[in-house]
């Protein structure tokens, strides 16, 4: 009788086993469907942020059209309007003065006719002054005036505030944005220089 209550009892352990282990939740599995649908997903999205290469190129002549008159801005300086040929050539004369008109044509990349005449108009407005050359040989070196000195000294708070649009917008962009952006840039401009030298 004793032994028949035990296998009773051992019964009803083994059948509670089976019931608790069927109750066990199963791990779903993804339905190849459902990875489909993922799939196509991503392949939207990718097809979203893709952007043709006119539509950059149309970006890129928008960005110069907005830059062009900014860049070509004067600076402003004893009433007086100071080009952008002319700030450069005052750049150059201010670091390596004094400096003969063949040495402006070299460095500025430019015709001596060009040299002069830009040489000729910051002459006029007083800020440089022509004199010969140490070397002599006939050579005209240019020179900056005190007046020269002190407009030179305006340039690098005009170049920021000329670059500040710039500079602003570029600072609205993440590290990331930016790092992919100049590195876009760099490669754009090596393939050109390339392109130009064959």
């Amino acid at each position: 009788m004793a032994s028949k209550k035990k296998k009773k009892n051992k019964d009803k352990k083994e059948k509670k086993l089976k019931q608790k282990s069927s109750k066990k939740v199963t791990t779903k599995k993804t339905e190849p469907s459902e990875k489909k649908k993922t799939k196509k997903k991503s392949e939207v999205k990718l097809a979203e942020n893709t952007v043709s290469v006119p539509a950059v190129f149309e970006t890129f002549q928008n960005l110069i059209e907005v830059m062009e008159p900014i860049s070509k801005e004067p600076m402003t300086f004893n009433d007086q309007h100071i080009y952008q040929s002319e700030i450069e050539a005052l750049k150059i004369i201010g670091d390596n003065q004094p400096v003969t008109l063949n040495e402006l044509s070299e460095i500025l990349n430019i015709s001596k006719s060009a040299v002069l005449k830009t040489v000729n108009k910051l002459q006029i407005k007083g800020l440089v002054e022509k004199d010969k050359a140490p070397s002599g040989a006939r050579q005209v070196a240019v020179s900056l005036t005190s007046k020269g000195e002190k407009a030179s000294e305006e340039i690098p708070a005009y170049e920021e505030k000329l670059s500040r649009p710039v500079t602003g917008a570029l600072e609205s962009l993440s590290a990331k944005e930016l790092a992919i952006f100049n590195g876009s840039l760099e490669r754009i401009l090596a393939q050109i220089n390339k392109s130009q030298a064959i």
